[in-house]
């Protein structure tokens, strides 16, 4: 996908330990997550994903290795939503991280959720901006509508609304399609599709096949244990070494 004004930034693995308390599921040896393209990961539950994704996401620590931006995201300013695309020509530095179950103040309005989202980025919202992102969303009249009434699938539409106003650098998302009609999966689409044509790193853990067609490449965690189990066994008799995913 094309990139749009500076160069984006990716994420790079390098030998990272993905364990749930003492054991470790795997170790990613070398992997980058370009910018400008949606990565997909993809694996059955219990595999891990959910695990590297926070990793990823700096909401915990692999027991080893290293995870790094790169280049490093810029340090960032407070600016007005919607400034930064037209008047700067890049993605606003930051990076968010989406689980499977959105995250909402369920007792807050909706525009007031948006408003808690700009304002933990720094961002200054713009009613404007919130009624144009809702409309898009398929949330059209809904701003004052209490988010605990909300379907499962309008909650995560609101998230699409979020990431409407964000326009971060990085999007980390686990399982975006969940909960949704057909409608809104096609929203999830165009929403992780367009902001990688804006230059982002989008990394998406799914089992929507549809949304795995999209991603210009695949970490197939199955696939990968497999090779490292093979190189394991072909390696008997030689020294042991942690497992390695590829």
């Amino acid at each position: 996908m094309a990139k749009r004004g500076t160069p984006g930034t990716s994420i790079v693995l390098d030998h990272v330990a993905v364990c749930v308390g003492h054991r470790q599921l795997f170790e990613v040896r070398s992997q980058t997550f370009p910018a400008g393209s949606v990565t997909g990961v993809k694996g059955p539950n219990g595999m891990g994903k959910t695990t590297l994704l926070r990793l990823m996401a700096g909401l915990a620590r692999p027991a080893s290795g290293l995870i790094s931006f790169s280049p490093p995201l810029p340090p960032q300013r407070k600016r007005l939503v919607g400034e930064s695309p037209q008047a700067h020509g890049q993605l606003n530095p930051i990076v968010c991280y989406f689980s499977s179950t959105p995250a909402l103040l369920l007792d807050q309005t909706v525009a007031q959720n948006l408003e808690f989202y700009c304002n933990s980025f720094s961002l200054l919202p713009r009613r404007s901006d919130f009624l144009q992102s809702l409309k898009e969303s398929g949330l059209d009249g809904r701003a004052e509508q209490v988010a605990r009434s909300l379907s499962t699938g309008q909650k995560r539409r609101l998230t699409f609304s979020a990431l409407e106003l964000l326009e971060p650098a990085v999007l980390i998302t686990d399982e975006p399609s969940n909960g949704l009609d057909r409608e809104g999966q096609q929203l999830c689409q165009k929403a992780l599709c367009q902001l990688a044509e804006r230059g982002a790193c989008v990394v998406v853990a799914t089992h929507d096949e549809e949304i795995l067609s999209l991603c210009q490449s695949v970490l197939d965690l199955p696939k990968l244990l497999q090779e490292a189990e093979g190189s394991a066994a072909n390696g008997a008799g030689q020294v042991k070494r942690p497992l390695r995913l590829l």
